[in-house]
């Protein structure tokens, strides 16, 4: 907590709740549903889980987004890259209404993993109906206002070729960057969202 009091952000991170991840893994390794600190003695608490967990990493504390989830596909370098799809990601905690897909063949039902908002790891390896994933349409002025964000950060850090931007909105609806994640190769293709693409852009062959 003395790195957080001495922080040139301390004042930011006096408003709750704050979350809490490992600043260097990929996939959502590390983070949870506990990952979220409503308090100062909560926060203590999950700092020195993490660390516990992962003694050799860097722990990255920020403000909670408690907004909706996206993720953006994009390609091309510079002045050249361009958006190809923005997926939202549904988690039915907060919309338990929410039609799930009858057409998936889901094989985890496991109810805990209905209680969680945000997309960690124990959601990302199973084929759970939380979230639901949903293309949005970019003609839709929110998948617009997410691509326009998502376009700048691709740019402003340099990346090239392909990939995609997590977004998440904060409380009063304004798109905020998350992280940048690579595509992933191999065997695990199906399972990366780059391919989102493809409503817009033709099959995943056409996209490489």
């Amino acid at each position: 907590m003395t790195y957080i009091d001495s922080s040139a952000y301390c004042n930011e991170l006096q408003t709750y709740p704050l979350f809490v991840k490992p600043a260097s893994v990929s996939t959502g390794i590390g983070i949870g549903k506990n990952n979220k600190a409503r308090n100062r003695d909560e926060l203590i608490q999950v700092i020195e889980e993490i660390s516990q967990q992962h003694p050799t990493t860097s722990l990255l504390v920020e403000q909670f987004l408690s907004g909706r989830e996206f993720t953006v596909g994009l390609i091309g370098t510079g002045a050249d890259a361009q958006v190809i799809g923005v997926r939202e990601f549904v988690f039915l905690k907060n919309n338990p209404k929410f039609q799930v897909d009858p057409t998936v063949p889901y094989t985890n039902m496991d109810p805990s993993l209905l209680e969680i908002d945000v997309y960690c790891h124990a959601l990302k390896k199973s084929w759970s109906p939380n979230p639901q994933q949903l293309n949005l349409d970019m003609s839709d002025p929110v998948a617009q206002s997410v691509a326009d964000v998502a376009l700048k950060a691709w740019r402003v850090l340099g990346c090239r070729d392909g990939g995609r931007i997590d977004i998440r909105h904060n409380s009063l609806g304004v798109p905020n960057f998350m992280e940048v994640c690579r595509i992933i190769s191999g065997p695990h293709l199906d399972n990366n969202e780059f391919h989102l693409g493809e409503p817009h852009c033709g099959a995943h062959s056409e996209l490489v």
